[in-house]
């Protein structure tokens, strides 16, 4: 994600204020108490604060932000681009509550949990990482290197500060990080050829399955190749079915002629009969 503009309209002691931003590092520079931090937790709270607050949290985030001369509501309105496509995000907190994401193509999104949902993958990092870590003040991040150096076991190169910030973050430790990771791709692709997508052993298909060890994907493997073989059965027994049907339906048919040429046939049968009667009959006397 890279910030390209932002407006507060009002928030703090910013009325109307419109900051655009450049490639590589902005400053901001200027005399104490003229904005510089109210422009800092404007792009904080539009990223990371819902518009709909109970009382308290709404105390607690937005109400020291209320405009300085008087009013009920702030706004903040910022301007982003990810891989090249620009979208534009505003918020409004106090008597009016609102949110709304503009998309690249025109579209807009106002339900909350949805636009968090789409920010996720573009920030890239959970909001106790930038809270603690990338939005820090000066003295969050003393704070922070001095809670570090109390660690006597860690060598502290500026790599290994980043790396444990950045990975300890909302109390992930990058042991438990990598042992948790390694126990869902174990979870998953036990027994499973990722690059051929097979099970490890080709021949340990759904006639010869893996008995322990099984993950998930292979696991569902095993469920769909069953599946499969079940359906297969079933349009063999279908097409058997149909042939037998077909057998039926051809003798019922030469059922219905045969029974039409008896009933066609059938009085010249007993006329025939009749005659050969009155004949012998005829003979006798």
């Amino acid at each position: 994600m890279k910030i390209t503009k932002i407006t507060l309209s009002p928030f703090g002691c910013l009325a109307n204020k419109k900051l655009e931003f450049n490639d590589g590092v902005n400053v901001i520079e200027g005399p104490n108490e003229t904005g510089k931090s109210t422009i800092f937790n404007a792009i904080q709270k539009v990223l990371f604060t819902p518009s709909k607050l109970k009382k308290k949290d709404f105390e607690k985030e937005i109400e020291r932000w209320l405009p300085l001369g008087g009013g009920d509501t702030v706004k903040v309105e910022l301007e982003f681009e990810n891989e090249g496509n620009k979208y534009t995000l505003k918020k409004m907190w106090g008597n009016t509550n609102s949110s709304e994401l503009t998309l690249p193509n025109g579209g807009l999104v106002t339900k909350e949990d949805t636009i968090a949902e789409m920010l996720e993958p573009m920030l890239r990092a959970r909001e106790g990482t930038y809270r603690s870590v990338l939005m820090t003040y000066q003295s969050g991040l003393s704070r922070t290197l001095d809670e570090l150096a109390k660690d006597e076991d860690t060598i502290y190169s500026l790599g290994d500060i980043v790396r444990k910030s950045m990975l300890e973050t909302d109390g992930v430790r990058i042991d438990k990080f990598n042992a948790d990771i390694n126990e869902l791709q174990n979870n998953y692709f036990a027994r499973w050829n990722g690059e051929l997508n097979c099970p490890e052993d080709k021949k340990r298909g759904i006639n010869n399955p893996y008995k322990r060890g099984v993950g998930q994907i292979l696991n569902a493997f095993y469920t769909k190749e069953a599946v499969r073989v079940e359906l297969e059965e079933a349009r063999i027994f279908e097409q058997e079915l149909d042939r037998i049907n077909k057998e039926i339906a051809d003798h019922d048919k030469a059922i219905s002629r045969m029974q039409s040429f008896v009933e066609k046939n059938e009085p010249i049968v007993d006329g025939i009969k009749e005659r050969q009667t009155q004949e012998a009959k005829q003979s006798a006397l």
